[in-house]
């Protein structure tokens, strides 16, 4: 409400007005992200609707909280690698909307157990198949132990 009053102390009607909101909400806080997690969660704006890109451009929406906490269930068919990225961002009532958080997917799913071609007593290489970029452990029956990286076709 707004008023004025002049010299003599003369007050004019009250005028009402609507302050529009225009200031975007905080870019949202981003909880820990695994290849394991059944929901994106952290804080934003309380009461903002908060936006998940999922890495195939799937959108998740959820709304934060009266004390700004949100959860974000991730569909059972949707599975994660480590190193993929999720893009946050919330909206106030007003429309106004966050700059985006970015959260890489850390990666807490094991390797599949490598499979191991035939190996014979003259051979001087084991090779196989595993998860691309995993470090493979043999252990020989003398209790020695070799390493090796799987390359990128695993």
């Amino acid at each position: 409400k707004v008023t004025s009053t002049d010299a003599s102390g003369n007050k004019s009607d009250e005028k009402v007005i609507d302050v529009k909101d225009t200031t975007p909400p905080v870019a949202p806080t981003v909880s820990e992200v695994t290849s394991e997690s059944p929901q994106v969660s952290g804080t934003a704006e309380a009461e903002s609707t908060v936006k998940v890109e999922l890495p195939d451009g799937t959108e998740l929406t959820g709304v934060a909280d009266d004390q700004g906490n949100y959860g974000i269930d991730i569909p059972a068919n949707k599975k994660f690698r480590g190193g993929e990225q999720l893009k946050v961002t919330s909206t106030d009532a007003s429309g106004n909307k966050s700059n985006e958080a970015v959260v890489e997917v850390k990666d807490t799913t094991p390797p599949f157990a490598p499979l191991v071609f035939i190996v014979s007593s003259e051979d001087t290489q084991i090779s196989g198949e595993s998860e691309p970029g995993s470090i493979i452990k043999v252990e020989l029956p003398d209790g020695t132990e070799l390493t090796g990286v799987a390359d990128d076709q695993g």
